[in-house]
């Protein structure tokens, strides 16, 4: 079954420009669907997102980049007469860091 699901949030992202080898970008991401749209099963309630990073360039082909990222997941529950969500599902937390090497040719 397909079916439209209402929904409200966005993504926004700050690019800070240190010097032509230093760059930071710092974000926020957000997804909260109307609940009355979700179909029974659909656990997913709401995910948000904030991360920083900084990358490198440590010589023309080669840069390095640092992040870390804190994600928040919030599923929920279904009645079970209704079978309309009633917001009993669980939530969690967590911390995610990367580093990553690149080479460009």
């Amino acid at each position: 079954m397909i079916r439209k699901i209402g929904d409200t949030g966005g993504w926004a992202e700050l690019t800070i420009l240190a010097s032509r080898r230093n760059v930071f970008y710092l974000g926020a991401s957000s997804d909260d669907p109307v609940h009355k749209d979700l179909l029974p099963g659909t656990t997913r309630e709401r995910n948000s997102v904030f991360w920083a990073s900084y990358f490198r360039k440590l010589t023309n082909e080669i840069s390095v980049a640092a992040e870390w990222s804190n994600w928040a997941f919030h599923t929920t529950g279904f009645a079970p007469v209704t079978n309309a969500p009633d917001g009993r599902g669980a939530f969690g937390r967590g911390n995610v860091a990367n580093i990553a090497f690149a080479y460009q040719f």
